[in-house]
């Protein structure tokens, strides 16, 4: 590692042209693959929550307590969804968040390099750069909205604010790192590792004298996190009881974290991200990124080596000149924080009562990049002629990775790899755009409506934020608006799709298939006027219940496999009721007239019905043996969770209004 001894404090020298060249092509280069392909970004569940969450919060005004529900059951805080929070004041559309992403991702380059430079000189820090703009996994985290792509760019603004705070005694830089220290562990679980090298930072270089400023940043941070504390201990029961089960989980030991840490650093096995696990390189590509992931390796060993070589130096000298009151120099306290750097965070979930996934390491993936500086720095001091060749090892190893990148990306815009990354973010945009120019309604009919669950439910309210629409479980139920509108199903297995497109409704023109990639089945759209064409097969009910739904038509089907079919159809009326609204399917026979053979109770959807809307409901049962008959269905509504049935109106007054429904085939 060079050493500030050798020459004046790099951070004070002007750019020189060639250095301000090769930063510009960097910077450039690294926003191209974090800003390029727009659309092409990872958008399902967690960056649909997060984004909901953050326009809540930005456009609403509804102030973000809790972050997403972790994988734990447990919430996040909402660091992140704060910062989310910023691009959605100026747009709905969650591309500019994703961009937004990006953004942030390419000024962690610049800010990697201006930490080097501050510290070594300005070789080494275009050196680093170079590299960690190519980086596949950084390039990765840096184009969705995750809280886990949060973690690098603010990992090198806190080692920035930490060796420019203490090297110069800067107040303000002091107190945001310690505000940071605290705060990205709000952003992302994962960022509590580098609270513990402040910790050591802290003791160390004895920051207590900063007393001020630093206490200013710790108040800050624990004044951040009170609004999630306060909600989860006075109304979070459930968050509660999440995290008493976790903490009476047996912790396991995660080994597996470094050998994930280093293939982070060193760009290996990155394709499953975005294709899959078996994907194939060709040949000469292939055993390219094997030998950068070996060179890569090497770098950051040698510079790992020489680092530690140079702690015991570096922390005398450091005692020395605290002991006269003097600031220790940049190196010295990038050389004393960069071993705790590397390893916080793979150490801080060695022993886990949950699982540990690989975005946990982030926080520590740029200290390995500082490894490979190191080595670089020890490589021209023993040469001051190799600086060149090197800068240009580091330009062949980032132009091989950026061509595998790109194929990447060029590959997942157009086709579907299976096992790869599911639909990008440009083709539900581009199905809900088609849509918007009838301007009519659009209900999308999904695998789930709850978009604090399912996926789907929680991508389309975020694409249709600002625009009329429904959501409605398409396992269950069919909703029709009694207007012009548009419908969209995710695939044409939903059964709604089926049932739309089956034989009582014959205006099959109307329907249109929206496309996604190749390999990728389409999206399924039906125009409707809001008319029901046929139901002259169809037995007639006319019986209305309590919650204003009036059951007026249903029919049986044996289907080929045996199972019979129960089909509904409801009309919605003016007074409807509130709450969650399930239907219950029962079905009688001669082997036990008394009581239900088999029960089918499911969604209706009732968040999503409006006065005079046309709602199709089904129930499937097992086959029946040929001595076993089938006496009638029993049929009904209830509200859930607190099961209660909704009367039947307009029943004689010895008739029980809260009996069920009874079609006889």
């Amino acid at each position: 590692m060079a050493s500030n001894r050798s020459q004046p404090h790099s951070n004070s020298d002007p750019l020189l042209i060639w250095e301000y060249i090769g930063l510009t092509i960097t910077l450039l280069t690294a926003a191209f693959f974090r800003l390029g392909w727009p659309g092409i970004n990872s958008f399902s569940f967690d960056e649909a929550r997060v984004s909901d969450l953050a326009l809540r919060m930005a456009q609403l005004g509804d102030f973000a307590e809790l972050g997403m529900q972790s994988s734990t059951g447990v919430p996040n805080f909402p660091g992140a969804v704060w910062i989310y929070a910023i691009p959605y004041l100026f747009s709905t559309d969650p591309l500019y968040a994703s961009l937004f992403t990006g953004v942030i991702s390419t000024t962690a380059v610049l800010g990697i390099w201006w930490l080097t430079r501050a510290v070594w000189d300005r070789e080494t820090a275009l050196f680093i750069a170079i590299l960690f703009a190519a980086a596949p996994f950084m390039v990765f985290y840096s184009r969705s909205i995750w809280s886990q792509n949060l973690l690098p760019p603010l990992a090198i603004l806190w080692a920035l604010t930490a060796v420019h705070g203490i090297s110069r005694g800067n107040g303000r830089s002091l107190a945001l790192h310690a505000f940071l220290s605290g705060f990205i562990g709000q952003v992302h679980l994962a960022g509590i590792a580098l609270a513990l090298v402040s910790l050591w930072l802290g003791l160390f270089f004895r920051l207590w004298r900063h007393w001020k400023p630093v206490s200013a940043g710790i108040i800050l941070g624990v004044l951040a996190a009170m609004p999630t504390i306060y909600t989860i201990g006075r109304y979070g029961t459930g968050a509660q009881a999440d995290l008493a089960t976790i903490l009476d989980t047996p912790s396991q030991t995660n080994s597996e974290n470094f050998r994930t840490l280093i293939d982070m650093g060193i760009g290996r096995n990155w394709e499953w991200l975005w294709l899959s696990n078996d994907w194939l390189w060709p040949q000469a590509l292939e055993t390219s990124l094997h030998m950068i992931n070996w060179t890569l390796l090497a770098m950051a060993t040698i510079g790992a080596i020489i680092c530690l070589y140079k702690f015991k130096e570096a922390a005398q000298n450091t005692w020395r000149a605290l002991n006269k009151n003097e600031r220790p120099t940049a190196e010295q306290i990038l050389i004393l924080m960069l071993p705790f750097w590397a390893i916080c965070a793979p150490l801080f979930f060695y022993r886990s009562r949950t699982p540990v996934f690989i975005q946990y390491q982030l926080v520590s993936v740029p200290a390995l990049f500082l490894f490979m500086g190191g080595a670089f720095g020890w490589a021209k001091r023993l040469s001051s002629s190799i600086k060149r060749p090197l800068i240009g090892i580091a330009v062949v190893i980032a132009a091989v990775q950026l061509t595998a990148i790109y194929h990447t990306l060029d590959t997942i815009q157009y086709e579907l790899v299976d096992g790869g990354m599911g639909t990008p973010l440009f083709y539900p945009q581009q199905a809900i755009e088609t849509l918007k120019k009838a301007e009519n309604p659009i209900v999308i009919h999904s695998v789930g409506n709850t978009p604090e669950f399912d996926g789907d439910a929680a991508v389309f309210r975020i694409l249709l934020w600002d625009y009329p629409h429904r959501l409605v479980d398409g396992r269950y139920a069919l909703l029709i608006p009694d207007q012009p509108a548009s419908l969209l199903a995710t695939f044409d297995t939903v059964p709604a799709w089926q049932q739309l497109t089956g034989d009582s409704f014959s205006d099959q023109e109307n329907a249109t298939p929206l496309p996604r990639r190749s390999n990728e089945p389409p999206y399924q759209s039906f125009a409707t006027t809001g008319s029901i064409l046929d139901l002259s097969t169809w037995e007639t009910a006319d019986v209305t219940l309590e919650n204003g739904a009036t059951l007026q038509n249903w029919r049986m089907l044996e289907l080929e496999n045996g199972r019979i079919r129960l089909e509904t159809y409801w009309r919605l009326g003016d007074q409807l009721g509130s709450g969650q609204i399930q239907q219950f399917n029962h079905l009688y026979t001669t082997a036990m007239p008394d009581q239900p053979t088999h029960v089918s109770d499911a969604s209706t959807s009732s968040s999503a019905w409006r006065a005079g809307d046309h709602l199709f409901t089904w129930a499937e049962f097992p086959p029946l043996s040929a001595e076993n008959e089938l006496i009638r269905f029993d049929v009904g509504m209830y509200t859930w969770p607190d099961l209660q049935r909704s009367p039947v109106l307009g029943r004689a007054s010895d008739e029980d209004p809260l009996a069920p429904i009874q079609l006889v085939p």
